[in-house]
This record gives C-alpha cells, sequence and structure tokens, in this order.
C-alpha cells in the first residue's frame, strides 16, 4: 500500500516537515475478508505514521473466503508513505487514460481472450498486491512474472500458469498463489461461461524505490532494455561522504549488460543527497540501491511522474556503537 501526501490518510504533520517512512502492519482478517484487528509488526520510526498506517490497514476490505468463513487468516501488509505533493499533473492522465478500456471485451469473437487480449473488469479491492515472502527478500530476490489464467463465469480464476518469468521460482509460486487465491473479476459474458475468459497478467517484484524504477518514457531508460519483454533489474553499491557526495560506485547485482549497468550507475549517482547523521554529525557511509528497468508493458501499473529532484534524498542514520 503506498500513501502519497495528497491523501487524508497521510498525517498532514508529517507532510509539512517531509517525513516518509517504510512500515508493515500485521491483519487479523476473518472470513468475510473483514480486518478485525491490526498492530504493527515493522516500525516505521514514527509513532504518528505507524499509528496511521494501522488506520489505514483496518479499513480495508479483502477478498471473502466462502470455503473458510469462520477461519481468521493473519497477513502482513507492507504500508510506504511518500512525502510529496507532486502527484499525477503531469504523467499520470495519459498513463491512466491508457490503461482504461485498452483491450476489447472477451466475446465469442475474440474466443473468450484466445484469440486476442481482452480486458474483463476487475474487482478492484479483490486485486491487491502479494505481499513481498520474506525470504525472497532477504536474498534480493527480485523480477517479473508473467502469467496465464482461465477466469470462470463466476468471476474466480479456474487454472492459472506461468508463462514467463526473470524471478526466482519462489517468487514466482508466491505470484500464482496469491493472485489465484484473491483476485477477482466480474462475472463473464454469457458467450464465455462454458470456456472462461483467458487473461494475461504481470505481476512486478522489485526492491526499487519509486524514482529509481525506470519507465521507457524516462530519459534514464536505456535501449539496452528495450529489447527485454520482462524489464532488468540490478543494484548498486555507493558510498557517501559527510558532504553528501556520492562516490566510487560498483555493480554488485548485474542488469545484463553494460549499457544497463551504466544506466544503472548514473541513476544512482544523479540523486541529490544529504550525508548519514551519527550523534548528529555527518558521517561517511556506505549505501545499495535497486534499479528497475520498467518494461512497456508494465506502464499503467504506476502514476507518479519523475522525482523533481526538489527534495534530497535523506539517509538514514547509522546505528549508534
Amino acid at each position: 500500500m503506498e500513501i502519497l501526501a495528497d491523501d487524508p490518510r497521510y498525517p498532514i504533520s508529517m507532510v509539512d516537515s517531509g517525513q516518509g517512512g517504510s512500515g508493515v502492519v500485521e491483519a487479523r482478517i476473518s472470513g468475510a475478508g473483514v480486518v478485525v484487528s491490526a498492530e504493527t509488526s515493522k516500525s516505521t520510526k514514527s509513532p504518528l505514521l505507524d499509528d496511521a498506517m494501522v488506520k489505514a490497514v483496518s479499513q480495508l476490505k479483502f477478498p471473502d473466503d466462502p470455503n473458510h468463513k469462520d477461519k481468521i487468516r493473519t497477513e502482513e501488509i507492507p504500508v510506504d508513505f511518500f512525502p510529496t505533493r507532486e502527484r499525477v499533473q503531469e504523467i499520470a492522465d495519459p498513463l491512466v487514460e491508457s490503461a482504461v478500456a485498452k483491450f476489447p471485451p472477451p466475446s465469442a469473437a475474440n474466443d473468450c481472450g484466445r484469440k486476442a487480449t481482452v480486458d474483463l473488469t476487475p474487482i478492484w479491492n479483490a486485486h491487491m498486491l502479494p505481499p513481498y515472502p520474506a525470504e525472497s527478500q532477504a536474498a534480493g530476490e527480485q523480477g517479473i512474472v508473467r502469467m496465464r489464467v482461465i477466469v470462470d463465469k463466476n468471476g474466480r480464476i479456474s487454472d492459472a500458469s506461468v508463462t514467463e518469468t526473470n524471478a526466482s521460482p519462489r517468487l514466482s509460486g508466491a505470484t500464482v498463489d496469491f493472485i489465484r487465491r484473491y483476485w477477482r473479476w466480474v462475472q463473464t459474458p454469457a458467450e464465455c461461461h462454458a470456456r472462461g475468459v483467458q487473461l494475461y497478467i504481470s505481476q512486478i517484484w522489485t526492491m526499487a524505490p519509486w524514482y529509481l524504477k525506470i519507465y521507457t518514457n524516462d530519459s534514464r531508460y536505456p535501449a539496452a532494455a528495450r529489447g527485454k519483454p520482462l524489464g532488468a533489474w540490478g543494484t548498486v553499491r555507493v558510498t557517501v561522504s559527510e558532504t553528501g557526495d556520492v562516490s566510487d560506485p560498483q555493480i554488485q547485482t548485474s542488469a545484463g549488460s553494460r549499457e544497463l549497468d551504466a544506466s544503472m550507475i548514473k541513476a544512482v549517482m544523479d540523486l541529490p543527497t544529504k550525508p548519514s547523521v551519527k550523534d548528529g554529525k555527518p558521517q561517511s557511509a556506505p549505501a545499495i540501491f535497486d534499479v528497475m528497468f520498467m518494461p512497456d508493458s508494465m506502464q499503467t501499473f504506476d502514476t507518479r511522474p519523475i522525482p523533481t529532484r526538489r527534495r534530497p534524498y535523506e539517509w538514514p542514520a547509522l546505528p549508534a556503537q
């Protein structure tokens, strides 16, 4: 879940101070899809933001589970607060517009999605992003999973399989398991009831911050990435001096080519920075950044503009020794 500064769920005092953060809420969810309790499992390091994310998750409505109506399940919901007001003006409108009625509805003419790509209206509150497996995060696993699903007459997935992936088997499996269990659509057209509707779904698994998710309309997107239908990703390690200067870039995980790696390094080196602080004093410290080159097929997934560089990146404080 991402909460931007123009969202009423974002504490106004945190917006004014430019403070953001990321945390995780553990939610207990009934079989009817109602959050019965929620508590912080990973703090944002701000009591105000912790309270806000717990409240936001408590108000969510999850898909019901008719087979386990009396069962309480537990899920961890990641929440990110982004302290920026520049939300949608420059590029959001065309991206949102391109996501609406991009493909025709399923029908007998297109063999219910088998002869042509189709759109079936989703039940939006059921289309939650799968939670990132903790083991995959610890191992640095990332990538994009593309899968084919068959949606039955009631809007539920009757069959699902991975068609393309550059992610690990663990992430690919997590994608199929979560989407098959939770995602729902409206009832399919009568002419597709017998066979179901075929759809394609892509899931991005990335630990890159939003300003290092690089889309094709971004000047930082290299030509080498355009030939990769599933995009590319990698990791850059740098050193930040006590004055905020970034130096000594090193590729920790290659994106697959020299051109892609060079583009990753440039994107990280161009970030405006402030030094990390320890005991109230600026300190030189290493930092690691994940970078994701997003393919054309992902263009409608994120509508925020490229960073305007108005606010320097805030390095986390070093732990006291």
